[in-house]
């Protein structure tokens, strides 16, 4: 196991043909590791964002992250355990 800092996949449903726009904003965040378009889920994106506290990460997803334009749902799974 390792000690990582608060992480979290986020998994994001937006307006159909916004996928590059949205994911071209979500790279603008610096706590933002990864963001990729999808395919086989009711989500166009799956995103990895990280922050040096739990309630630092909460804020990101809730205030940048879900208030990006387009964005419609997101579902949030926090990490656990990193093996």
């Amino acid at each position: 196991m390792k000690i990582v800092p608060p992480t979290a996949y986020v998994l994001i449903n937006c307006e159909v043909g916004c996928e590059t726009a949205v994911i071209d904003e979500l790279r603008l965040l610096p706590q933002v590791i990864e963001a990729d378009e999808i395919y086989g889920s009711s989500y166009e994106i799956i995103t990895k964002v990280t922050a040096q506290t739990e309630s630092k990460l909460k804020e990101i997803i809730r205030n940048d992250i879900r208030r990006i334009g387009k964005v419609k749902a997101t579902q949030t799974m926090m990490v656990v355990i990193t093996l």
